[in-house]
């Protein structure tokens, strides 16, 4: 469950600064909304990259599912750290959109702003 606005895409993917949604869970207010019209599975979207959160959402039923895209980007391994007891290791999306949104405005792919840090990380290893 999201809201698109095509010609504003910070709408779409707003950034942890956004005057409406800049807030963990931004969209989920409209599961709520929809939830009534509906007995099917909702996704619900933006801005979750607190796993103790998105573990609330799921068992407090306001979703069914978790759909992430930045907080993929930020880190890949999310759902394996969580599986293997690491959350405190992830590194969370902060919603800054310069290399993700950024990157899909210039054409350039969309990568992550902890991509450097991950690297090195991994380096030393």
């Amino acid at each position: 469950m999201t809201l698109a606005n095509h010609s504003a895409l910070e709408n779409t993917i707003p950034p942890a600064n956004h005057p409406y949604f800049g807030h963990l869970g931004c969209f989920l207010k409209f599961c709520n909304e929809v939830r009534q019209y509906t007995d099917l599975p909702i996704c619900g979207v933006g801005g979750l990259n607190d796993p103790d959160f998105v573990e609330q959402q799921l068992f407090d039923g306001h979703i069914q599912c978790a759909a992430m895209s930045r907080q993929l980007l930020a880190d890949p391994d999310w759902v394996n750290k969580l599986k293997n007891g690491q959350a405190k290791q992830i590194y969370r999306c902060v919603r800054c959109n310069k290399k993700c949104l950024g990157g899909l405005m210039a054409h350039q792919g969309t990568r992550c702003a902890y991509d450097a840090l991950r690297e090195k990380e991994t380096q030393k290893a």
